[in-house]
């Protein structure tokens, strides 16, 4: 165990020690989106039916969920696909002022094509994405728990902690209608489960300190848009990518620079030290932080050059993984060329 946690801290002393770049990166959408599909609407077809309202009335009473906690809960999840979708460019995103009730519990019967087609047309869309279900369901569990504290005269007690345990789970399922070919482009199914704990010296004041359901429910509600929002529209992420100031004091100078974010100097600097310094391993590192300095600039292909010349022509074995990277952004890139279609058509 000792030799684990050494370890541990010598791989944390490492990272910590290491200068990184962190780079916004475009990533491609789960789902390729036709590229006719511009302009989306995004509708709430999970409101309950009058027939079985009463039921979901019934079963806020008996469970201890605020009623009308799934409606917003709903319309954060809407507002998180839209965040989503409006974030990448591909889409003209809106919320038509339209009210469908469904069976909320039923998931096996999608939209008539009629029914889309007169939305679409009404609201000049290409297509629809439909929440056709939203459901959160939460139970609190009690337990007690011996612990020790110290008191202020030095001596110790042990005392009984009421601890409580929420477990929230908020499903949501989703299609998305093409109006032009009268398919269902994607139908998926996300969740997200939460737990929350408090403890206290009762189980009231253990329950107490949870967070408000409605709350919860809203942050979950947000989560699973924010998922279906990035299955089917490219999305951004920050990527971090360590480079090298070790071995040299032109590494140690040029590390300096980009800690200015004067990375044209320390480009500069890298060149020369691929050039003209005779230790293959510092002149390895040079130009793997050339290759980080390219991809920084969206250069991928020159980043790829630089990285293989790293692993290659000077030995430096930590470029291999770079290169993995490198590429794998490189086949990623064609395929949200493909998808980004759609926006450059707009």
């Amino acid at each position: 165990m000792r030799n684990f946690f050494s370890i541990l801290f010598i791989i944390t002393l490492f990272y910590a020690c290491t200068p990184h770049a962190y780079i916004k990166v475009m990533q491609p959408a789960d789902v390729t989106i036709p590229p006719h599909i511009q302009k989306i609407g995004i509708i709430n077809r999970s409101l309950a039916s009058k027939d079985d309202k009463w039921l979901n009335i019934l079963e806020g009473v008996l469970s201890g969920e605020s009623i009308g906690a799934d409606r917003e809960g709903a319309e954060q999840a809407m507002n998180a696909v839209k965040v989503e979708l409006e974030r990448s460019g591909r889409y003209i995103v809106s919320l038509p002022a339209v009210t469908l009730n469904g069976n909320t519990a039923n998931f096996d019967s999608p939209m008539e094509y009629s029914l889309v087609h007169d939305i679409c047309q009404r609201h000049n869309l290409d297509g629809l994405v439909s929440m056709e279900n939203f459901d959160s369901n939460s139970k609190i569990n009690m337990s007690l728990v011996e612990e020790i504290i110290k008191l202020k005269d030095g001596t110790t007690q042990k005392v009984l902690n009421n601890i409580a345990t929420a477990n929230l789970q908020v499903t949501t399922r989703w299609r998305m209608y093409d109006d032009s070919t009268k398919n269902i482009v994607d139908s998926y199914t996300a969740s997200n489960n939460k737990q929350f704990n408090a403890k206290g010296a009762t189980p009231a004041i253990a329950q107490s300190g949870l967070p408000y359901k409605r709350n919860a429910i809203n942050q979950c509600g947000f989560a699973n848009g924010t998922i279906y929002g990035q299955r089917i529209s490219p999305y951004w992420i920050t990527v971090d990518r360590i480079y090298y100031k070790k071995g040299s004091d032109n590494l140690k100078l040029a590390a300096k620079y980009t800690k200015k974010n004067n990375w044209n100097e320390a480009v500069a600097i890298w060149k020369k030290e691929m050039s003209i310094n005779p230790d293959k391993e510092i002149a390895g590192k040079a130009c793997y932080n050339m290759a980080v300095a390219c991809e920084r600039d969206g250069n991928l292909q020159l980043a790829l050059e630089y990285a293989q010349r790293s692993a290659t022509q000077f030995s430096f074995h930590k470029a291999h993984s770079y290169i993995d990277h490198i590429n794998k952004r490189i086949s990623d890139s064609k395929t949200l060329d493909y998808q980004m279609n759609g926006a450059n058509s707009k």
